[in-house]
């Protein structure tokens, strides 16, 4: 027994988590589902992942067709409740731009970091809500690309559990 170096421990434990081990997996959808005008509330699109894997990374792609992107607020729910907004409407917004075509990542997105280590098991939601009168549009497709690790990012308390000291 002896010193641990805790730097190369941590190391360590990235490589092993890090090197191969996670695989991308990709759910479609087409709902073809027109957006309400100015309703906050908006449209929900669902995806269910039947895959128990820890997530480390995140991407989703939009096709929408609008006549004034601007107007629009996406945000992906994972299972969990975790919501990211993708894409969002901030007064003043003179993007009058058709359409929205794109496709986030955490590049572009940080905070679909923020989903890092959360179960991929479950329902994930797109919302998008046109927070402004006059423009209309219709969410014709979108596709969520999970990178999936079988690796344990979460660590579970266990309470009770006596740690030997060896300084004694």
């Amino acid at each position: 027994f002896g010193r641990v170096d805790a730097h190369r421990a941590v190391q360590a434990a990235r490589d092993r988590r890090t090197r191969g081990g996670v695989t991308e997996s990709r759910f479609e959808r087409r709902p073809q589902v027109a957006i309400p005008d100015n309703q906050p509330a908006g449209i929900a699109d669902v995806v269910a992942v039947n895959r128990s894997a820890s997530v480390e990374t995140v991407a989703v792609e939009v096709d929408i067709t609008h006549t004034y992107r601007g107007d629009l607020k996406l945000t992906l729910l994972s299972p969990r409740g975790t919501a990211v907004r993708l894409f969002g409407r901030t007064a003043p917004v003179f993007d009058g731009t058709d359409n929205l075509v794109a496709r986030f990542t955490g590049e572009n997105v940080p905070a679909l970091a923020t989903l890092g280590g959360e179960s991929a098991e479950g329902n994930w939601t797109l919302q998008v809500a046109d927070l402004a009168n006059a423009d209309v549009g219709t969410l014709n497709a979108w596709i969520l690309t999970l990178g999936l690790s079988s690796h344990q990012r979460q660590w579970r308390v266990a309470p009770g559990l006596a740690i030997p000291d060896n300084d004694a």
